[in-house]
């Protein structure tokens, strides 16, 4: 239950939302959500989706991110930033990146 708490706290703070606000489109109270990510008080799951919900999450989404929370993942020797000019060369680059598969190395592209 703890991951679920804090998963939902650090959801909020990353997309720069307060408690009052978060407690706003709940209607309920600032304290209220307080609570709810100290564990002080238990969300129903039709609440913790919801505020999932307020926070851009459907449920796949929150119950996805706890998962991920849950797997120890080793910490990276280097993050790499890639431009890529044509198409045949990105391909190559993205075969190559596969090769070494998703226990060696998490892929983001932006096309």
């Amino acid at each position: 239950m703890k991951q679920l708490h804090k998963t939902l706290k650090e959801k909020r703070e990353l997309e720069g939302y307060s408690q009052e606000y978060v407690a706003g489109k709940l209607n309920v109270s600032s304290s209220t959500i307080s609570r709810w990510e100290t564990g002080a008080v238990s969300m129903t799951t039709s609440q913790t989706y919801s505020y999932a919900k307020v926070l851009g999450w459907d449920e796949l989404d929150l119950l996805a991110s706890i998962a991920q929370r849950q797997q120890a993942r080793p910490l990276p020797l280097a993050q790499m930033s890639i431009e890529v000019f044509d198409k045949d060369s990105y391909d190559r680059i993205i075969d190559l990146v596969k090769e070494l598969g998703p226990q060696h190395i998490i892929l983001q592209t932006k096309l």
